[in-house]
């Protein structure tokens, strides 16, 4: 039974990633999303680097994935590592921004600019 729920999700991550892969086929499109993603809301950039001087590019990068609403999935096929590197980031941007783990990372970042 284990078997199958892991091949079960082994075909659900391969169909998301090939997905992701199909919308970001070309490096040109990878370059868009980036700058899509980099100007998100620099004003928004700027509030979290007030608050949080140690947040580094590649954090305010996860922040504004996170805050369009990519799952670590998504953003791992985005950035052509693996999910579990997206957790590590996610949990080190976690502690970077003090909060605890019963705290929502996606909710505390869309009431930054509130």
């Amino acid at each position: 039974m284990n078997e199958l729920t892991n091949e079960s999700l082994l075909q659900q991550d391969k169909k998301l990633i090939k997905k992701v892969k199909s919308i970001l086929g070309s490096e040109e499109e990878r370059k868009l999303l980036n700058t899509e993603i980099d100007e998100i809301d620099s004003n928004f950039h700027v509030i979290l680097k007030e608050k949080f001087p140690e947040l580094t590019g590649n954090d305010l990068k996860l922040v504004s994935m996170l805050k369009i609403g990519l799952s670590s999935k998504e953003i791992a096929a985005i950035l052509s590592i693996s999910s579990s590197s997206v957790d590590v980031a996610r949990s080190r941007l976690r502690k970077k921004l003090e909060l605890g783990l019963e705290q929502n990372l996606t909710v505390f970042l869309n009431g930054v600019n509130s």
